[in-house]
């Protein structure tokens, strides 16, 4: 008898447990727009990991390039920061506004009009292309 109580008991508590599991925010469960992808739902920093410049060339990045990062934030503010090794003494960070055209295929800085293709957009990568064809890969600056 203690048995089946016990039985019972167990598959009452597992039974609950799953029910309240289900009950998760519809928030959760909605898949991440190009939006978040991009700015985490709030702000993100992608670092510049590499540039190819062509289809069969990867450069290397100098040093004041490979601590570079592209802030893209969720009210549309966008920064580049040249991080603590800048190329020249000229560079300086740029604060602008970024946002999606072509159907959020593309990323549009405001103040330049430069535009970039999305080529790869995920949670942790980020490819994008000039209109000379240079290829930027960044990943993602997640909890830096």
């Amino acid at each position: 008898m203690k048995y089946l109580i016990f039985t019972l008991y167990f598959f009452a508590c597992g039974w609950a447990l799953t029910s309240l599991e289900g009950c998760k925010d519809d928030e959760d469960l909605k898949p991440l727009t190009r939006t978040d992808l991009l700015t985490n739902k709030n702000s993100r920093g992608w670092h510049l990991e590499g540039i190819k410049t062509s289809a069969d060339a990867t450069e290397e990045l100098p040093a004041c390039q490979a601590d570079d990062k592209m802030w893209f934030a969720s009210d549309a503010a966008w920064r580049h920061d040249n991080g603590k090794t800048p190329c020249t003494d000229a560079d300086q960070d740029l604060n602008d506004r970024w946002a999606f055209a072509n159907n959020e295929q593309q990323v549009v800085i405001a103040g330049t009009g430069q535009k970039y293709n999305i080529l790869l957009l995920e949670s942790r990568n980020l490819q994008l292309q000039d209109s000379l064809g240079m290829i930027y890969r960044f990943s993602c600056g997640c909890g830096k």
